[in-house]
């Protein structure tokens, strides 16, 4: 499932992964507490600045990942006329620096890495929790690993789309998104009970 990978020996590859795991829960964090747009809008930019930087593997990278946008304003725009558009604005803003932060993260730290700075980071916790840091681990990589999973099978679904229809696929296309999207996780579960059993 995950050759998500981007080798390569830019500044982001050379930073170690706890470094960037750190960097990844700073940002997730504070972003909470800006409401500016322009203060939003500066960050996305510093984020793709960052990515555009790995070179024409991150611009292609960068271009998958527009294909989850359709979603992602589909969302922006009910919650626009539920909560108001200067709400909805921030909170798809939001949103995508989230989603090109952890890319950036995951085409940039390879697996073992990030298991193994999270389970070291986890392990004094999950003693007192009594719980695996492996598997809480395990857990937060799948998570991160999932975007770019995400954005491929959204590109599929478009194209088959678009070869079989003139039309724009409009939000016709979220229903069988998320159903596939929860089909694969429930695949991924079985999957990792069943190596859990051996």
């Amino acid at each position: 499932m995950i050759s998500l990978y981007l080798s390569g020996r830019s500044w982001v590859h050379r930073l170690p992964a706890a470094i960037k795991l750190t960097f990844l829960l700073s940002l997730s964090i504070g972003i909470l507490a800006i409401e500016s747009k322009a203060g939003l809008l500066f960050v996305l930019s510093c984020v793709l600045g960052a990515y555009l930087s790995l070179g024409p593997g991150g611009t292609r990278r960068i271009v998958g990942l527009s294909v989850l946008m359709p979603p992602i304003l589909t969302l922006g725009v009910f919650q626009g006329f539920v909560m108001g558009w200067e709400i909805a604005i921030v909170s798809t803003v939001k949103i995508l620096i989230m989603i090109v932060a952890a890319d950036l993260v995951t085409a940039t730290t390879p697996t073992q890495a990030m298991l193994s700075c999270v389970e070291r980071a986890l392990s004094p916790l999950c003693r007192l929790i009594r719980r695996n840091p492996r598997r809480i681990s395990l857990a937060v990589a799948l998570t991160m690993r999932f975007i770019p999973v995400l954005s491929d099978q959204w590109r599929t679904q478009r194209n088959a789309w678009q070869a079989r229809s003139k039309h724009a696929p409009g939000v016709r296309l979220l229903i069988p998104f998320f159903l596939q999207a929860f089909n694969r996780t429930d695949q991924i579960a079985e999957s990792l009970r069943a190596r859990a059993r051996h």
